[in-house]
């Protein structure tokens, strides 16, 4: 039986590492197409830019393949969507009394604010410039 577990957790790892490659393969297709058309559709580009354009791809790439773990990212959008749909979002009426709440607040806060620092600055400035 351990034996039976060992070999399907090991299909699963082989199953994602083939999932992952084939993810990052179609990354670097993405950016090459994207680089080739550029220079196909933009042939006016100065030579100094295309070579800090397919720099910059080149390093893409790079990072693509070394770091690129789309597999988590996949799992956490779909958590993130799973999570999403379990939210139970307010009523329209109590959403709008909370933000004109929140308004209403930063409005007096601010003019206070404002005040202190004027009575700060007009104070500083008479006991400054006597």
């Amino acid at each position: 039986m351990i034996a039976n577990d060992r070999l399907q957790q090991q299909v699963r790892q082989v199953r994602k590492s083939a999932v992952s490659v084939a993810i990052r393969m179609i990354f670097v297709l993405l950016v090459i197409a994207g680089v080739v058309s550029l220079f196909q559709y933009r042939p006016d580009i100065p030579s100094y830019m295309q070579n800090i354009i397919i720099a910059a791809s080149v390093i893409l790439i790079m990072v693509i393949c070394v770091w690129g773990n789309f597999y988590r990212l996949i799992r956490y959008i779909r958590e993130s969507i799973t999570e999403l749909k379990k939210v139970v979002w307010p009523e329209k009426s109590y959403t709008i009394r909370m933000t004109g709440f929140v308004l209403v607040f930063v409005a007096i806060l601010a003019t206070f604010i404002y005040g202190v620092d004027t009575m700060v600055s007009w104070v500083l400035f008479d006991l400054l410039m006597r």
